[in-house]
């Protein structure tokens, strides 16, 4: 869930890793859903795929925590 009160699923891709990247925290739930999506191929459009790929680099890099 994100701060607003909106679920991922009702928000664009883009939005929605805007949001996690701006709290600088992403649940487990959140990343699983963003992994799936990009792996299957449902993040349809480049600008998803890259949305969805620098939130994952930011986890890598250490500039993005988990929480739970």
């Amino acid at each position: 869930m994100t701060d607003s009160g909106q679920t991922a699923t009702e928000l664009s891709i883009p939005t929605w890793t805007e949001q996690i990247m701006v709290a600088g925290e992403i649940s487990s739930q959140e990343h699983f859903q963003l992994v799936s999506l990009f792996l299957s191929e449902l993040a349809t459009s480049e600008t998803d795929r890259q949305a969805i790929n620098r939130v994952l680099d930011e986890i890598q890099s250490g500039r993005l925590y988990f929480r739970d």
